[in-house]
């Protein structure tokens, strides 16, 4: 796993390696989770993990979209 990225994402571990199995059964995975960069404020951000390669490939693909606002806050909206 190029960069070990795993590590940064705030999920428990058995829960991210289930994922990543699933992913390489063929099923695109979608998580919304928070990024713990090193040195940095966590960010909030949803992952889509795919396999990238053909039948039997195990290669997987990692998308990352930072949320921007974070999870369940709308611009203009207010904190009330």
């Amino acid at each position: 796993m190029g960069r070990h990225l795993p590590q940064f994402v705030m999920l428990e571990r058995e829960r991210l390696m289930g994922q990543l199995e699933t992913a390489a059964l063929g099923h695109e995975v979608v998580l919304e989770t928070v990024l713990r960069p090193r040195d940095r404020q966590p960010r909030p951000a949803v992952l889509r993990i795919r396999r990238s390669g053909g039948e039997g490939s195990l290669e997987l693909e990692w998308l990352l979209e930072v949320a921007n606002p974070p999870f369940g806050i709308r611009r203009g909206a207010s904190n009330q």
